[in-house]
């Protein structure tokens, strides 16, 4: 059998997790933390939105100058596709204003365990916490845990090591170091939850405004 390596067990190694093993590898999967999904949890604290039912060219158009890669992104994984996996993890979905989604009579809690369930139900899905992406040798990444460190040598290894925006779940972008380090270019973090953009008129431009709007 094919064997996996993911790092990071957040809600993107969680749903990677799922997918590689429907389609045949054995995954091990890897986290800085004791348990997963700490972000998925944190999340769940403010309603838990999954998605948004949206077509897929209008949704990928909110992103801007970046909305062909987006598009075609959203071609392989919908806001459809993701309502079709809950569905299979046995979780309906309401939707709230504006067309977001969220799961029905399931909280955030509730979501993960039947998610962790599904993939302790294959034999060959291993969690391992408590180990950190440090960097890597010649012969592969390495990863720290409390009784020593670990090796992972000739097997296809995919990083969901999120980004800067939450340390207390691991989330503290540390990773950005040792990428550099071996010469992978990284974007700088940059806040996404709350940009946007606006073409400002002319006369606002122009304009010179001596008091606090």
């Amino acid at each position: 059998m094919k064997k996996a390596v993911i790092i990071g067990a957040g809600p993107a190694g969680l749903y990677a997790a799922s997918a590689l093993l429907e389609h045949g590898f054995g995954v091990d999967l890897y986290d800085g933390k004791s348990r997963p999904g700490r972000k998925l949890l944190l999340a769940g604290s403010t309603g838990l939105n999954i998605t948004k039912r949206e077509s897929s060219p209008v949704m990928a158009r909110r992103y801007g100058k970046n909305w062909e890669l987006f598009d075609s992104l959203l071609r392989d994984f919908s806001s459809e596709h993701s309502i079709e996996w809950l569905g299979k993890l046995g979780v309906s979905v309401m939707e709230g204003n504006g067309g977001k989604i969220y799961p029905d009579r399931h909280t955030a809690k509730g979501l993960l365990s039947l998610l962790m369930d599904k993939l302790n139900s294959h034999g060959d899905f291993r969690f391992l916490g408590n180990f950190r992406f440090t960097g890597w040798t010649e012969e592969g990444p390495v990863l720290e845990g409390s009784e020593g460190s670990i090796l992972i040598r000739d097997r296809p290894v995919l990083f969901a090591l999120g980004g800067a925006s939450w340390p207390e779940t691991g989330s503290d972008g540390s990773w950005v170091s040792p990428f550099a380090h071996r010469g992978i270019h990284t974007v700088p973090f940059k806040p996404m939850n709350c940009a946007f953009t606006l073409e400002w008129s002319s006369r606002f431009r122009e304009s010179r405004i001596d008091r606090p709007l």
